[in-house]
């Protein structure tokens, strides 16, 4: 993504269903929302992309932790996409998504709670200590993103799924035109 656009915000969030909730089983729903959440910032011009994980351990139903990569160019703020998330959740699970999406802005590891990382890539322009400095902003930022989304691949909670269920999803990002996919 950070490719593709000079600036990308990473938020992350997870999602839950409502207590009780009737679950078929499968990942249905979540690939429902974030179909309709890219969607509906396609249409806006809003470069976006996710990555998802399911995750059961001793609950009746899953619960799934996201990583959405946006073009930070365009948006510049987590919270206008998470509204549109709850919004959406509502409607595909016909519940009051009230507190089922998560933006994951507390506490992590010492640090302040805030959800989402902005990347900035260092311009091909800068140079000299301009250069160096841009290239640490984005370094940090990147550990920081790094930190963040390795919470998505944890174990101990995986392995839940019912067979042929999938326990990750993701949106296909396509390289720049003319380059080819990298490894």
């Amino acid at each position: 993504m950070i490719d593709n656009h000079s600036k990308v915000l990473a938020i992350r969030c997870d999602v839950r269903y409502p207590q009780g909730y009737p679950h078929d089983g499968t990942n249905g729903d979540v690939s429902k929302l974030m179909k309709l959440v890219k969607e509906s910032h396609t249409e806006r011009k809003v470069g976006m992309h996710y990555v998802w994980v399911r995750e059961q351990a001793t609950s009746e139903v899953p619960h799934y932790h996201a990583l959405l990569l946006v073009n930070g160019d365009r948006v510049r703020s987590p919270y206008g996409i998470l509204k549109k998330m709850e919004d959406v959740w509502g409607r595909v699970i016909g519940s009051d998504p009230s507190g089922l999406v998560d933006h994951c802005n507390h506490a992590h590891d010492g640090k302040p709670g805030i959800g989402h990382v902005p990347l900035k890539r260092p311009s091909s322009k800068a140079q000299g200590e301009e250069r160096t400095r841009q290239e640490e902003r984005f370094n940090a930022a990147r550990a920081e993103l790094d930190d963040r989304a390795s919470y998505l691949i944890k174990t101990h909670t995986k392995g839940g799924a019912p067979k042929r269920v999938r326990e990750f999803g993701a949106s296909q990002l396509k390289p720049k035109r003319g380059e080819a996919p990298q490894d």
